[in-house]
């Protein structure tokens, strides 16, 4: 038997072995990016953002606007008055019904709005 018949099986079982070994890599990064995807909700979201996001409903929202809104809310920084008539489920016109001393485009921190 010649050299080069004896090398052709080792060539073969190093080609093998080159194969499986960059299959199980790529099994490998294939695993830990739908681990991570999975874990940051698929874009980088929590699925509650995502599910506001898109109209739907996060847990609790809708027990929350079958309840009555509280009498008053005190404004946050970064309220906005469409903001608050949607966290509570008042419509903004009522809302601007209600407190019509408050301007909408120019909410102050503390400021105290009447929601029913």
């Amino acid at each position: 038997m010649s050299d080069t018949a004896a090398k052709r099986p080792e060539r073969r079982s190093r080609l093998a072995v080159r194969v499986l070994v960059s299959l199980a890599l790529l099994g490998s990064l294939v695993a830990v990016a739908s681990v991570v995807a999975g874990t940051l909700g698929g874009s980088g979201e929590p699925e509650r953002t995502q599910q506001r996001r898109a109209g739907g409903q996060g847990p609790g929202e809708e027990a929350r606007k079958r309840e009555r809104p509280p009498q008053e809310y005190v404004v946050q920084s970064g309220d906005t008055l469409l903001g608050i008539a949607e966290k509570f489920g008042v419509p903004a016109k009522r809302l601007q019904r209600l407190n019509p001393d408050v301007d909408p485009q120019a909410l102050s921190t503390g400021q105290v709005l009447r929601l029913r």
